[in-house]
């Protein structure tokens, strides 16, 4: 039982693999940052009664200053561009794993909650913990020309000799548990909502295809679909859609017992995802530009078919 449990949790991975989800992640939430800064500075404008703490926000008596919220989120973006380049990562990954929880939620603290970017903060969180900068790095650059030096210890991870090893697997091994609760959780959700198990009838399902659809017309001349009306009015055509959704998050954490069941895990839920983007125009970008599902994959072998044929 402990050897299985050794080999779950701490396979040995190659360092490259570990740093290339870092870069990974860290890319996607940098154009995040940047791409959404205008918009996050804006949210104290919703009025200060609107504002609820969510997350590490809920610690606040009130609003921030917009000074020092501006201040805030560029801190979140310069320490963002630190972790993709991996420098200082023991100290500066944990710091910035912090801010950018905390932005988040100050984010959602204005109405709505947004869910879509949850997951790549909790991935974040994990690579900010692991050693994941042994390579492709800036501290892996200066270990190189300096050598071992006390003050490297102390601001990035302590050298790992091995090419491959356990303490760069239980990173990405925890990605990959974390990406299947999430979904797991969803589909608990759905079944111990109001519906409970009929929704796997299709009647919910429609349903909120056509809330989101009217909302949407009501909202914008070219939103909602006249397809949406037609479909309103057979919601059996839904009953293969609600009971796959359901199985793909329910049993989500079975990917984690094969290689090729992850496989047919990440490709489905991508396939679902693209069809909530296409039927509802709710993007998940997360997980549309695949970077959700890389702890799956070896993706450190493509670069090193490229360095070999180099």
């Amino acid at each position: 039982m402990k050897a299985a449990w050794n080999r779950f949790w701490f396979r040995p991975v190659p360092a490259r693999r570990i740093a290339l989800l870092r870069i990974a992640v860290g890319l996607y939430l940098l154009q995040l940052q940047l791409s959404e800064h205008r918009a996050w500075l804006r949210v104290s404008r919703a009025g200060q009664d609107t504002f609820e703490g969510i997350g590490l926000a809920s610690l606040l008596s009130g609003p921030l200053d917009d000074g020092l919220w501006g201040a805030v989120l560029v801190s979140s973006i310069v320490l963002n561009v630190a972790f993709v380049l991996g420098i200082a990562h023991r100290v500066i990954a944990p710091l910035f794993a912090i801010l950018l929880t905390f932005v988040l939620g100050y984010r959602n603290s204005w109405g709505q909650v947004y869910h879509v970017n949850h997951l790549a903060c909790l991935h974040a969180t994990i690579l900010a913990l692991a050693p994941a900068a042994h390579a492709f790095s800036v501290d892996a650059w200066v270990r190189k020309r300096l050598g071992e030096r006390r003050w490297i210890d102390v601001l990035a991870w302590p050298r790992i000799e091995a090419a491959s090893d356990w303490r760069f697997g239980w990173g990405v091994q925890l990605m990959c548990v974390v990406t299947t609760i999430v979904y797991s959780l969803a589909g608990l959700a759905k079944v111990t909502g109001e519906a409970g198990w009929r929704w796997a009838l299709g009647s919910n399902l429609r349903d909120q295809i056509a809330y989101d659809a009217l909302y949407k017309e009501l909202l914008h001349p070219d939103g909602g679909g006249e397809w949406v009306w037609r479909i309103y009015a057979y919601p059996d055509l839904l009953i293969p859609a609600a009971v796959v959704t359901l199985l793909l998050e329910l049993l989500a954490p079975v990917a984690l017992l094969h290689r090729r069941l992850a496989w047919l895990f990440c490709i489905s839920m991508w396939l679902a995802h693209l069809g909530i983007d296409v039927l509802m125009t709710i993007l998940f970008p997360y997980q549309i530009f695949g970077v959700a599902y890389l702890s799956f994959f070896a993706i450190e072998r493509p670069i090193d078919w490229v360095l070999r044929r180099r």
